[in-house]
């Protein structure tokens, strides 16, 4: 091979040494052996290749777990969804204070918050609002000139009592329920928002004509009283010529507002067409993104096939475009005729010999095949799952659920950061959340004495609830067995009027004393109200006479037979023996109801007096925490 090699010019007249032959048959050499390595680029000669072998106990591990995450997502998506109810019931939102600027009183947030369909019909609507509040003002500046000119003092008054009656009435009223309608679309909203707003409507049209009834109808600047006053005074007359014309543009503008709203309510016009557009906007975006996501994936498939079928050969970057793929390293005799001459011309090499065979002395080890790679060693590692009929496809759904899980996460991720901003809102706002969770089996009532009530009080308000409707014992069974007991007597040929006042009876107690006497205990000893525990007094001292009257049922409603008290039992006990068991039973239990009942408001008042066992507990707890700060 060295016949056609150019002559070294550096050489010292020396026997040409082949550099890479045996260095023990050239022991003159001045060049140090080279070690045996493969002629490549990334010294690497194992790529590795991982292939997932997912076995069926692997599967069915992957598989219990994913339904142990689901089962974590379903709870805490529960739990997340009740607070959002006790949330949306106590009427907590993310409410900041916002407007006015200068002085800000209201949450107030349009663009952030409503739809973009209804930007324009509610930012009329609050034009109409703060036209109003515009017109109120003239009207008492108008008024006011009046009343100095002669007019009386009594319509200043009148006109300053619109003011402060009608502006913070229009938000309450309608404003803010039409922009909570628009918020979160409630049928409930909007009708609030109409009957208020025809009122408001009615109400401006009224002002704008003032006519003659309250006070000559003076207190109002509109056009009747407009023209009794330029004739007396033209100043006052030209004020109320202004009001009444701000008047009837606040009446053509609620006209418009209150329009728009009913068609947008009904489902027809402008504003319902730009919601059904936007929703099916949202549709096509969801669909074309699932398509591009669908084709991106089958695209990856492809070109992750592709080159792992080429073997990961790199092409060679140096080719010309049109020479013939060689392989250098398969037999010379082929590649010399398939190579044929070089195209390369001059330099060092350039004596235009044509290929020539290989010699059979040749000292050189033929290579061993091996990708010429660019990447020294860093292959990347390649996954192939084994797609098998029943193991690829069930390892493919288990990683499809691993990904909805993942999204469904996500999103309970930040409905939970949701709720625990609402949650603070509401705990500045000094608003108390009630989760219902009592009675077990159908919640409808929020109960928890465990975590709402302090320590030195649960033993108080557990035996108050011996008292409480809706458990076992206390004013539900007295009420429940008074029925049972009055239905036998009406069986038995008492008439039926005594089982209707018995059926009333329970119908309106239940939840009559829920709502009068134990809720406002219950929250009187949550947050220590004065006004809570007031109303728990007045009503218990009710409750207890009640069952104290329930115990006698003295002969004046149907000669008392519609309770079960200790004289109709004396009564029936001698017609008929089974009736007038069951009427001393219930005497029974509305004597241990009045029994217990005074002991709870004994205790109770001791407690608010700061006397009593409880009231020393509190004081103990006081000075504990005391002595732990310091």
């Amino acid at each position: 091979m060295a016949g056609y090699r150019d002559r070294n010019p550096f050489d010292e007249e020396e026997d040409q040494v082949n550099p890479f032959s045996n260095p023990s048959q050239y022991s003159h050499s001045r060049l140090p052996a080279l070690p045996p390595e493969p002629v490549s680029y990334n010294y690497d000669r194992n790529p590795v290749i991982e292939i997932n072998l997912d076995n069926p106990t692997n599967l069915k591990q992957k598989e219990r777990e994913l339904q142990a995450k689901e089962a974590e997502l379903r709870r805490r998506e529960e739990e997340v969804k009740r607070k959002e109810e006790a949330l949306a019931r106590a009427g907590v939102f993310l409410d900041v204070k916002n407007w006015p600027p200068f002085f800000p009183i209201i949450h107030h947030d349009i663009a952030n918050e409503i739809p973009n369909y209804l930007h324009r019909m509610l930012y009329v609507a609050f034009t109409t609002f703060l036209g109003l509040i515009l017109c109120l003002f003239w009207n008492i500046i108008a008024v006011s000139t009046a009343s100095i000119k002669g007019s009386g003092v009594r319509i200043w008054f009148l006109a300053v009592i619109y003011f402060i009656i009608g502006v913070p009435g229009a938000y309450l009223l309608w404003y803010r329920p039409l922009y909570r309608a628009c918020r979160k679309d409630s049928a409930f909203k909007f009708g609030w928002f109409f009957m208020f707003y025809v009122i408001h409507i009615g109400f401006c049209i009224y002002a704008s004509v003032a006519p003659p009834i309250i006070y000559d109808g003076l207190s109002f600047s509109g056009f009747v009283s407009a023209l009794r006053t330029m004739s007396d005074n033209a100043l006052v007359g030209i004020f109320y010529f202004v009001g009444f014309g701000l008047f009837c543009v606040e009446s053509l503008l609620s006209i418009w507002v209150i329009q728009r709203v009913y068609r947008y309510f009904r489902g027809s016009g402008k504003t319902a067409e730009a919601k059904r557009n936007a929703a099916r906007g949202d549709l096509t975006k969801i669909f074309c993104s699932l398509g591009l996501l669908l084709e991106f994936e089958q695209i990856k498939k492809e070109k992750k096939l592709k080159k792992v079928m080429a073997g990961r050969f790199d092409e060679n970057p140096f080719a010309e475009e049109g020479e013939e793929e060689v392989n250098p390293f398969s037999d010379p005799a082929v590649r010399g005729k398939a190579s044929g001459q070089s195209k390369f011309g001059g330099g060092l090499f350039s004596k235009n010999v044509p290929s020539a065979p290989p010699a059979s002395n040749s000292r050189l080890s033929p290579l061993p095949p091996e990708p010429a790679g660019f990447n020294y060693g860093h292959e990347a590692t390649i996954d192939i799952p084994l797609d098998t009929a029943s193991g690829g496809s069930r390892y493919q759904d288990l990683k499809k659920k691993e990904k909805e899980l993942q999204a469904k996460e996500a999103e309970l991720r930040r409905r939970e950061q949701e709720v625990r901003r609402k949650e603070e809102a509401a705990a500045r706002a000094g608003i108390t959340l009630e989760e219902k969770n009592w009675p077990p089996f159908f919640p409808i009532i929020h109960h928890d004495i465990a975590n709402d009530i302090p320590v030195h009080l649960q033993r108080l308000h557990w035996k108050g609830l011996l008292c409480k409707p809706w458990v076992t014992d206390g004013l539900f069974l007295c009420l429940l067995w008074n029925i049972v007991a009055v239905t036998t007597a009406w069986i038995k040929g008492e008439g039926v009027r005594i089982w209707f006042l018995a059926i009333i009876y329970f119908i309106a107690g239940v939840p009559g004393a829920y709502i009068l006497w134990y809720r406002p205990l219950y929250r009187a000893f949550r947050k220590e109200t004065a006004l809570s525990f007031g109303r728990f007094f007045l009503f218990d001292l009710l409750h207890i006479g009640f069952c104290i009257f329930a115990a006698v049922a003295p002969p004046i409603v149907f000669r008392g037979k519609s309770l079960t008290g200790i004289l109709p039992a004396v009564d029936l006990i001698s017609d008929n023996a089974l009736v007038g068991i069951f009427y001393f039973i219930g005497f029974g239990l509305f004597c241990v109801e009045s029994i217990v009942s005074i002991w709870v408001i004994q205790q109770v008042y001791m407690y608010f007096r700061g006397s009593g066992k409880a009231a020393e507990m509190k004081r103990e707890a006081a000075r504990g925490a005391m002595r732990a700060a310091i």
